[in-house]
């Protein structure tokens, strides 16, 4: 049978869907002529998608946004008990998921921490490190030796939240060797206003956000998507996790899902001049890869 239209689940955030995307090539080793149809499993949050068609136009024949889950909760039994799982592939409402089963040549649930794809007959491993270079013309990297680009506060995820005292203490260290651009959005500006005597506070559009990330050094942020937009323009790229609590001791959970660069992941409120060091080192070998 000839495989030509392939359906691809995706679920989750920004971050979940770019990390699913970066797999595409090799699936198009096994399938060099096929087509791609997304579903994107969202609660109909238009982002994810708006962001793929923005940056990479001609991935997707057409991406679908799923309204709703089947059930909230979600409850299922697992290695781990009773737990209440509403990313299951099982969860998409019944008409989107007997669309991907039956209406295409093939399908792949995407859902990155379903883990599914790792089980699956592409060479993921060949791909686990490569986020897709952006398609669209954003113009040529104009990489500045000494600018940083950082966005530290997440208006959706407080998990990942640094203080605002240690975030100007870190912003005013960097600013003695950099000069520095803080992403902020009208909602988090506030948050940031004590360190404009020393920064350059920005709201920008995606596009530009993502332009300004490509010709920094380095783009310092916490565990959000932007980060794999880092990863996209070949950025060196930290970001703050609350979920590792000493440097290079990653749980291996975050490693395989969201955080592939083992080395370019920090500690909340990690020591600032070993941040700075370990900044230092992916500038001078622009990488995300070295330890410091």
């Amino acid at each position: 049978m000839s495989i030509s239209n392939i359906a691809i689940r995706m679920e989750g955030g920004i971050g979940d869907h770019l990390c699913a995307i970066r797999f595409l090539p090799a699936i198009r080793e096994l399938y060099p002529d096929c087509k791609f149809y997304g579903f994107s499993d969202t609660e109909n949050n238009n982002t994810p998608k708006n962001i793929i068609e923005t940056f990479w136009p001609s991935l997707f024949e057409e991406i679908t946004v799923i309204p709703n889950k089947k059930q909230k909760p979600y409850i299922i039994k697992s290695q781990f008990g009773t737990e209440n799982y509403i990313g299951a592939f099982e969860n998409i409402p019944d008409a989107y998921r007997t669309k991907i089963i039956n209406d295409y040549d093939k399908y792949y649930d995407l859902h990155i921490d379903g883990l599914k794809w790792l089980t699956y007959d592409f060479n993921w491993s060949k791909y686990f490190f490569q986020f897709l270079p952006i398609e669209i013309d954003i113009g040529m990297p104009n990489r500045q030796s000494n600018h940083l680009c950082v966005s530290l506060y997440s208006d959706a995820n407080p998990g990942n939240r640094l203080d605002k005292q240690y975030v100007y203490d870190l912003l005013f260290n960097l600013s003695k060797n950099y000069s520095i651009t803080i992403l902020a959005t009208k909602n988090n500006y506030a948050f940031y206003e004590s360190c404009e005597k020393f920064a350059t506070i920005v709201c920008y559009e995606i596009i530009d956000v993502v332009k300004t990330i490509q010709n920094s050094c380095a783009f310092l942020c916490i565990d959000s998507g932007l980060k794999f937009l880092g990863y996209s323009v070949e950025t060196p790229t930290f970001n703050f996790l609350s979920q590792i609590k000493e440097y290079g001791n990653l749980p291996i959970h975050q490693h395989i899902r969201w955080n592939p660069y083992i080395w370019s992941v920090l500690p909340l409120h990690h020591d600032i001049g070993h941040t700075t060091q370990l900044l230092q080192n992916s500038i001078k070998y622009k990488t995300n890869i070295v330890t410091g």
